[in-house]
């Protein structure tokens, strides 16, 4: 049998989705599932990551659901992620709290702390990010 398929992943901020596409680039079956997003306080995203794998799981589920695709001919399998968020996990990987997202902007106020200790130029050159809520460094903080 011809592993000639390829599975796509895009965990993204309103949803996961996914499709098996054949070696051309012809979608052969797609699948997607949305999960929620709380604001529980100002400037405040989070979501729960085991919403993440239910709905990862969920898709693939679906790709081959119907049968008229075979599982075994996957040769590869790409996953894309939505941009820095931070999720805390127990020694054996569990969430241990809801994962701060990148648009959760609360570390304003460790941002101007690090902004006024920290040369903000030289972190750029660094890391080529600056001090920002988006990035992980802050939400560490």
């Amino acid at each position: 049998m011809d592993k000639d398929l390829l599975i796509g992943i895009d965990v993204g901020t309103t949803g996961t989705k996914a499709i098996v596409a054949d070696a051309h680039g012809a979608v052969l079956a797609e699948a997607g599932q949305e999960y929620a997003t709380a604001f529980p306080h100002a400037n405040w995203a989070e979501q729960n990551p085991d919403d993440w794998w239910e709905a990862t799981c969920a898709v693939l589920q679906r790709l081959f659901a119907d049968g008229t695709i075979d599982a075994r001919r996957v040769a590869a399998l790409a996953v894309s992620c939505q941009a820095p968020s931070l999720v805390a996990v127990d020694r054996d990987g569990r969430p241990l709290l809801p994962a701060l997202i990148w648009m959760d902007r609360r570390t304003e106020a460790e941002c101007d702390r690090l902004r006024a200790h920290v040369d903000e130029a030289a972190i750029t050159r660094i890391n080529g990010g600056r001090v920002d809520p988006y990035y992980l460094a802050p939400k560490l903080l």
